[in-house]
């Protein structure tokens, strides 16, 4: 037992000094006028007060003097503020609740009332809430492919209800890990700090649809792992992929293409409806087998500026993932600065017709790379810079394709050279490399590197990576680590003879210039976009497809960046009366999977007691000040009660 008592010495003796007063008032003798009345008999409540004759009296039974002081008593022992150092067994409870898009099926609608999975992990997550014992606390995570403490450790339980009724479903993707990597620092000392009051042992219920890639990687440790599923159901098909590209034969025509998917064990049958600016233009019978996928082809007249939404109409258990879109935009003229000596080959690209639709071409000499781009704001201007065999003293504040070179951020100066690179891997997907070949094309020797961790491999060889792009915040870097001529004038490679050569460096300006006619990749949920417009305004007005509006200060160049893009649809960009459009969609075939997973495997799981004993401090001065007000009710009652009678 312990005691915390706020009050000072002169403050103790104050209260002290109350119950001798109140004992005192009993002894004291009450001065009186004499009266004359004919009886007593109804004074008889009086007769007591009769006998005090003399100054001191000895203290008689007084059921008031004694209410009376246990009301002082219990005040004095409430201000002690009395202590009780208990040990009692207490949980740790981590709650984790999976909010990703395939969350929001809504197979969970046949469990417990619930109108999603989501809906059904809230509910059972408050069930396990309300059956918290005394000494427990929980902690309340809500992830996709982020993390996000809802509410930290509390036995509060209606604080813990109130953070899981405040969990939104998303449509983003699902990554456990950042999530995992919370509860695990939490439950595991030697990751969160041996002195770290947090660090202990605890319960871990995850609530979701086992969507994930499970991470080996990551060992729970102190994490005792209970694995709630949710959802029954795997019918559900979705869109993958939906692009439109002009057609090379016929400028008026635009032509789009859509891939389907059915990761279920069910064919689904339906319809895919085409509408451009809300108006439906075609429509198209689908059936998808069961875990297979259908491409769509529609070919339309091609407008100034459109948006096309395709709709899937089927009867499946998630919705998110059956509409998508893509825009097309107006030519816009990247300006790009051609950095190096002569290079003919790369000229007679960059001299062409067709490179005069999408790019304005610069050029100044190799030396030109011995300036500091980096606080250089002349060069931000450039949607981007070539650095054909040279490298630049510092980085610009722009996207780069280095031909031949190295950025500055690689050892330039201890650069080894790979002779008869063979070509083995071409990724496709990537819109530099977009329909592309290059089974045919001979190089005489490359850079040797390892491209940096993130690095996005577009070509490889048999003795290293050939071309690759590299983020830089914002901004994209290309690196070819081979050149099209040496610096002898000697060619290097036989690629610039082949067809696939001057698509390459279309679909690279394209692509790093910001030349968006069919509106750019497509962002997934949650993910920035980088929005790039010219004209002298400092902001840049985004319309999201809720019709919000909001306002972008531009950097350097007529850059911004947009990080509200949690949901799909179309988002429209006004800056000095340039529109640009943009899109988001969900475009993920692990999220249209909504099969749940029975069982779950994350790390070496280590299964323990996931108990610990928690040390609590019980203050009583809160039940001592109700009893000291519950007797002097008591008191009023008897006093009024001795009064009326």
């Amino acid at each position: 037992m312990e005691f915390l008592s706020p009050l000072s010495v002169w403050g103790w003796s104050a209260a002290l000094a109350a119950p001798v007063a109140i004992v005192a008032l009993y002894f004291l003798k009450l001065r009186r006028h004499p009266v004359e009345v004919s009886s007593t008999l109804l004074w008889r409540r009086s007769i007591e007060d009769l006998r005090v004759n003399t100054f001191w009296q000895r203290l008689r039974r007084n059921i008031l003097l004694l209410l009376q002081l246990l009301v002082v008593m219990a005040l004095l022992a409430a201000l002690l503020r009395p202590t009780l150092a208990a040990t009692k067994t207490g949980r740790r409870l981590i709650l984790l609740l999976d909010n990703s898009a395939s969350m929001s099926a809504t197979d969970g609608a046949t469990s417990g009332g619930a109108s999603s999975r989501l809906q059904l992990a809230k509910s059972k997550a408050t069930q396990l809430v309300e059956q918290m014992r005394d000494g427990d606390a929980a902690m309340v995570i809500a992830f996709s492919n982020v993390a996000r403490v809802v509410s930290p450790y509390t036995a509060n339980q209606a604080e813990l209800r109130n953070a899981i009724a405040s969990i939104e479903p998303t449509a983003r993707q699902t990554d456990i890990r950042e999530a995992l990597s919370v509860a695990s620092g939490l439950a595991n000392p030697q990751k969160a700090g041996e002195e770290d009051p947090e660090a202990v042992p605890a319960d871990l219920y995850l609530y979701s649809d086992g969507r994930f890639d499970t991470p080996e990687e990551l060992a729970l440790g102190n994490l005792s792992l209970t694995y709630l599923a949710m959802g029954t159901s795997d019918r559900n098909a979705g869109i993958v992929a939906f692009s439109a590209r002009p057609d090379p034969l016929d400028p008026d025509r635009m032509t789009l293409f859509a891939r389907l998917a059915n990761p279920g064990s069910e064919p689904i049958e339906g319809s895919a409806v085409l509408a451009v600016d809300g108006r439906t233009i075609d429509v198209q019978s689908v059936k998808i087998p069961e875990g297979g996928e259908q491409a769509l082809r529609f070919v339309v007249g091609s407008g100034e500026r459109e948006v096309f939404e395709l709709r899937l109409e089927v009867e499946d258990d998630l919705a998110v993932d059956n509409r998508a879109w893509t825009v097309v935009n107006p030519p816009r003229k990247a300006r790009v600065l051609v950095v190096g000596d002569d290079d003919p080959p790369l000229e007679a690209v960059l001299r062409t017709e067709a490179m005069g639709r999408w790019a304005t071409i610069e050029r100044q000499p190799a030396s030109f790379a011995d300036r500091d781009l980096a606080s250089d704001v002349s060069v931000a201007d450039y949607d981007l810079i070539i650095f054909d065999r040279c490298t630049p003293k510092s980085m610009p504040e722009t996207n780069t394709f280095f031909l031949g070179a190295l950025p500055p951020t690689f050892d330039v100066g201890q650069t080894e050279m790979t002779p008869a690179p063979a070509i083995v891997t071409v990724d496709t997907s990537h819109p530099v490399m977009r329909l592309l070949s290059l089974d045919d094309v001979a190089v005489t020797e490359s850079i040797k590197v390892a491209p940096p961790r993130g690095a996005s491999l577009l070509v490889e060889s048999d003795r290293g990576p050939l071309i690759f792009a590299l983020e830089r915040g914002v901004m994209t870097d290309l690196v070819q680590t081979f050149p099209l001529l040496g610096l002898d004038g000697a060619w290097q490679t036989d690629w610039p003879l082949k067809l696939s050569f001057p698509l390459y460096v279309v679909n690279a300006i394209r692509f790093l210039g910001g030349v968006d006619v069919e509106g750019g990749p497509s962002t997934r949920p949650g993910e920035p976009i980088e929005i790039r417009t010219g004209g002298s305004e400092e902001v840049a007005v985004v319309t999201l497809p809720d019709q919000r509006r909001v306002e972008l200060e531009k950097r350097r160049g007529g850059r911004a960046m947009l990080l509200e893009t949690e949901e799909p649809g179309v988002y429209r960009i006004e800056s000095d009366e340039e529109v640009r459009l943009s899109t988001v969609n969900l475009f993920d075939r692990a999220e249209t999977s909504i099969g749940p997973r029975e069982t779950i495997t994350i790390g070496a799981v280590e299964t323990t007691d996931a108990r610990s004993d928690l040390s609590f401090r019980w203050e009583f001065w809160r039940p001592l000040a109700v009893l000291a007000f519950l007797l002097l009710l008591f008191e009023w009652y008897v006093y009024h009660r001795r009064v009326a009678i």
